[in-house]
């Protein structure tokens, strides 16, 4: 049944799923090395998806996280810096509403709510994400429940989340580093931090 839907497909479902494919390669790139021009080429990948199908919902949440690091790093040469978080937001509520049942949406939703300062519906998008997929792991979990008073939880999922991806992003030990700090656990974050340096030199955060 499963190869039969696949089969019924229409070609541009496969050109922007090739589009999207892409577009995550260059993004995971652009979190090992912190260079813009992955996370430019990203962002124009994920365009050109949604140009083809406006209504994929995996895109348009893919697409918030890349608005999210835009504003993080305040970048404005590709984006109105003060336009990048409501992008993030709109689309991670624009790939919410088109998948209701998409974690990654719900992901990047409680993390554009988290910079929005709704901590209780950005801590609400993650429970919703766990509860659509219990094997979901990311390292954006630790911003959104420490910024919501929760870092021993932020702890608690982000060992886990290192546990089970062994090529986790150097920005995991970071994420990880930043709930110890607010629980004061200074000399479990440290070691963290310094992996984070070693792999990832030109992370500014």
């Amino acid at each position: 049944a499963e190869r039969d839907r696949v089969l019924l497909k229409p070609p541009s479902a496969w050109q922007a799923y090739d589009h999207y494919l892409r577009a995550a390669v260059s993004v995971a790139a652009y979190h090992s090395s912190y260079d813009k021009a992955s996370l430019v080429a990203g962002r124009q990948l994920l365009a050109q998806a949604l140009t083809i199908d406006p209504n994929y919902a995996r895109a348009h949440a893919a697409l918030s996280n890349v608005y999210m690091s835009f504003w993080i790093h305040r970048w404005d040469d590709e984006i109105v810096w003060s336009e990048a978080l409501d992008r993030s937001y709109q689309s991670a509520c624009e790939g919410v509403r088109l998948s209701p049942d998409l974690p990654e949406a719900h992901i990047a939703l409680g993390q554009a709510l988290t910079f929005l300062r709704q901590h209780q519906a950005a801590v609400a998008a993650v429970e919703r994400a766990i509860t659509l997929n219990r094997n979901l792991t990311s390292f954006r979990f630790s911003y959104i429940l420490v910024l919501a008073g929760e870092a021993a939880r932020a702890v608690e999922l982000l060992t886990s989340h290192m546990r089970l991806d062994p090529f986790y992003q150097p920005n995991a030990p970071v994420a990880l580093a930043y709930a110890y700090y607010m629980l004061r656990r200074y000399e479990e974050a440290m070691p963290l931090l310094l992996e984070a340096a070693a792999r990832a030199p030109k992370m500014a955060h």
